[in-house]
This record gives structure tokens, sequence and C-alpha cells, in this order.
């Protein structure tokens, strides 16, 4: 090893892997998106969200759970309680349903 140079490895592993959650978690705003345009909701219209994603890939929703929340308006505005279900399934796939 280099004098001054650490070994970070770990850390850098661990960087790469929060951007590929956030990544994922993106990647699903934009499906959810997509299938709010397909149902003819608003753009203002809030929605209770179920949402099925590969085992490996719950935690990254977890973690930005209030980023897709935001993102796809799926919250009630009177409580702010988040209105996402998820479940483990062989690919992405989100159904949507207008709340109020």
């Amino acid at each position: 090893m280099q004098s001054g140079v650490k070994d970070d490895v770990p850390e850098t592993r661990y960087v790469i892997t929060e951007l590929e959650a956030e990544g994922f978690a993106r990647d699903i705003v934009r499906l959810v998106q997509d299938e709010r345009k397909n149902a003819g909701l608003n753009v203002s219209d809030r929605i209770h969200l179920a949402l099925t994603v590969p085992a490996d890939k719950v935690a990254a929703i977890e973690a930005h759970r209030d980023l897709i929340s935001r993102e796809t308006l799926a919250y009630d505005p009177a409580t702010s309680e988040v209105l996402i279900d998820v479940s483990e399934g062989a690919e992405a796939s989100a159904t949507v349903a207008k709340i109020g």
C-alpha cells in the first residue's frame, strides 16, 4: 500500500450499493408514473401504491420509501401516512389506486 493511501474498498462498495438502491428507487418512480398515466390519473391525484419487487430489492424500496412516496403522491396529505405496500415477486411491477 502506498504511503498516505487508505484501503477504502468496503466504503466504496457501500457508496455503490447506496447509489444502486437510489437508482432502483428512481426506476420504480418512473414505473409508477407510467402506471398513473395508463390509469388516466391526474398529476395531482393521490394514490395508494402496491409494489412487487425482487426480494433483493425490498431493502432499496424501504430505504427510499419517502422519495417514492413524495414523487408519486403515494401518501395521505391529511396524516402524511405513506401509502405503499411492498411484496416480493420475480420482477418489479406497480399497481396504483386513486384515493380520496
